[in-house]
C-alpha cells in the first residue's frame, strides 16, 4: 500500500510537471557544499545598491525629509532685512 501511494505521488509531481507520467523521478543526491566567492557585506552592499525596492524607499524618505524642511521654513519666516 506504501508503494502504491509513492507511485501515485510520483505521477502526480510527473504530470505536473509535464512529463510521461511512469518516469522515474530518481533518488535525491546530498548537495555539493562549494565555496561561495563574496563576502556578507558584499552581498549587502550589491543588494543594497541594485533593490529597487530600496531605491524606492529612499525617494520616500527624501521627499518626506523635503517636506519637513518646507514646513519648517513656512513655521519660521524670514524677517524683514533691516539693511538699509
Amino acid at each position: 500500500m506504501f508503494k502504491q501511494k509513492i507511485q501515485a505521488l510520483e505521477a502526480m509531481l510527473n504530470s505536473a510537471l509535464g512529463r510521461e507520467v511512469n518516469t522515474s523521478l530518481g533518488q535525491p543526491v546530498e548537495p555539493v557544499s562549494a565555496a561561495f566567492p563574496a563576502t556578507l557585506d558584499e552581498l549587502l552592499k550589491k543588494a543594497y545598491t541594485n533593490s529597487p525596492e530600496i531605491k524606492a524607499r529612499e525617494k520616500m524618505i527624501a521627499g518626506a525629509e523635503a517636506k519637513v524642511q518646507m514646513a519648517k521654513r513656512e513655521y519660521y519666516p524670514t524677517l524683514p532685512s533691516t539693511r538699509g
